[in-house]
């Protein structure tokens, strides 16, 4: 205790009764201070409440401007959920497009990662030529799942259950082949899947892992991805890992 006192060997012995409540005295004090301690511990665990406020990602942001940490809220690529992502994010990162965040080096750094946020609307089943009809993504986690599947190129682990902020869903890692050459593909890109009408997602070069949380919220299916590239580091994926799984949601409307 902090109020503790070493008493010198020539002061006055206390009477036995007087020591006792002397003693009891002390006692009480550090309840005292236990209990405040409690409710310093119930305040700071209320400020780091999911309710309070956010910073939303500027959908004109291009990657050039870095984000002090803070708590920030993505919109879904694709514009099919009015729910916003909600993320804790630490420094060395910036926003993109208003549904991405990434690792300060940018997507030109072999050592590029990052998070962002989608719906989706089709997977196409050659991400490369893209000359057949893409498989519609369905209206579950399950359906994305089994498009996802189907896709060339791509290979994804067995779906886990899991479950971010009270909503259901699966995670699994998507990674691409060795054998993609996204220069060679229609518009010099793979894509992984489309979401509305300008909405797209993208391998950015061979061997990229997506992990991907499928999430139902109140009906719509929406995803996480935390993207990593090859040479990328454990701890960094940690990071990204860290910031999909802080996430709560908040209705943009």
């Amino acid at each position: 205790h902090q109020e503790r006192r070493i008493l010198s060997s020539h002061a006055p012995r206390l009477p036995h009764a007087l020591a006792l409540a002397a003693l009891t005295l002390m006692v009480a004090a550090c309840t005292d201070d236990s209990s405040t301690g409690t409710e310093q511990d119930t305040k700071q665990s209320e400020a780091l409440s999911p309710t309070l406020g956010f910073t939303l990602v500027d959908p004109q942001a291009d990657g050039t401007v870095a984000l002090p940490a803070g708590r920030y809220a993505l919109t879904a690529d694709g514009g099919g959920s009015s729910e916003l992502a909600v993320l804790d994010v630490p420094e060395g990162f910036h926003g993109y497009g208003g549904w991405s965040l990434g690792a300060e080096e940018g997507p030109t750094n072999h050592h590029f990662f990052g998070v962002s946020y989608h719906t989706v609307d089709a997977v196409p089943e050659d991400g490369c030529t893209r000359d057949d009809e893409p498989t519609d993504a369905g209206t579950s986690p399950d359906d994305l799942v089994a498009a996802l599947e189907a896709q060339e190129m791509t290979s994804t682990t067995t779906p886990e259950p899991v479950s971010l902020a009270g909503h259901d869903g699966v995670y699994l890692e998507l990674t691409a082949s060795e054998r993609i050459r996204p220069k060679t593909c229609t518009n010099r890109t793979f894509e992984v899947w489309s979401s509305g009408p300008d909405g797209h997602w993208l391998l950015f070069e061979p061997g990229q892992v997506d992990r991907l949380w499928l999430l139902d919220v109140d009906g719509q299916t929406v995803v996480l991805d935390a993207r990593s590239v090859p040479g990328v580091t454990q701890d960094q994926v940690d990071v990204i890992t860290d910031i999909v799984e802080s996430v709560h949601f908040a209705d943009q409307s």
